[in-house]
């Protein structure tokens, strides 16, 4: 009987075929080395995609306006409340964050009067700065705070959970905080330690339907402290499981 292929090997060698590279550079070189993949200065232009697009036989005649937004300066905008040292460290040395755009201060200082807050803003212009900052503030203010998280998908959330430890691990002083995930692929011997330690916790609404809501009286210690609760994706939400109310 064949050894069965390693199933690891044989994604990464498909996905081999599929990385971008240079095609002025010599092809003798291994696929995987990564002096000639294409950089950022290498690839075409918008301008350049959209007009090889437009002349493209199988497109021909099918776009039929096209407008250019000028472009727009970003507004920054400082907190009433500044964070300390430690935080705007953190943020810089993490993801290069010295400033905060008009939206991200805007909420954060409303976030500290304890309002609550929908953020509704393109991909990518940094929303989750916005819980990010408030909760290493209540964490250093008081390392009881703890702080839950729903996210739509698993993959949301683990690519949040990675975003927020990488942060927490350059920020004096946290470096400890437990971050964990708790959803129904959590093993269950680790539930119990993570309903005791973590501090913050990233789950979804069928979890919090399914195991939260109904053991409330194991989770008392973290529901008691827990002073930030976002929620990801907020229209995705309808229906029995987008309802988070309790008698």
């Amino acid at each position: 009987m064949e050894a069965l292929e390693d199933p690891v090997a044989l994604v990464q060698k498909a996905a081999r075929d599929h990385i971008p590279l240079d095609p002025t550079l010599p092809t003798d070189q291994p696929s995987t080395s990564s002096h000639n993949f294409i950089t950022t200065d290498l690839r075409p232009s918008i301008e350049e995609v959209i007009a090889e697009i437009e002349g493209a036989e199988e497109y021909r005649d099918q776009v039929v306006f096209r407008k250019i937004f000028d472009t727009k300066e970003p507004q920054y905008v400082d907190l009433a409340n500044p964070i300390s040292d430690s935080i705007a460290k953190g943020l810089n040395l993490s993801m290069g964050v010295t400033k905060l755009y008009s939206h991200q201060a805007k909420a954060i200082n409303a976030l500290q009067e304890g309002k609550h807050v929908i953020v509704s803003t393109g991909t990518a212009s940094g929303k989750s700065v916005i819980y990010q900052v408030p909760l290493l503030s209540m964490l250093e203010e008081d390392r009881d705070t703890t702080a839950l998280f729903i996210f739509p998908t698993k993959a949301l959330a683990q690519d949040q959970k990675a975003a927020l430890e990488h942060l927490l691990a350059r920020c004096s002083g946290l470096e400890d905080v437990k971050v964990a995930t708790y959803d129904g692929d959590t093993a269950m011997n680790l539930r119990q330690g993570i309903r005791e330690t973590a501090s913050v916790i990233f789950t979804n609404f069928d979890m919090i339907h399914v195991s939260i809501l109904p053991y409330e009286d194991t989770w008392r210690r973290f529901l008691k402290n827990m002073k930030l609760l976002v929620v990801d994706e907020l229209h995705y939400y309808n229906g029995t499981l987008g309802w988070l109310v309790t008698d």
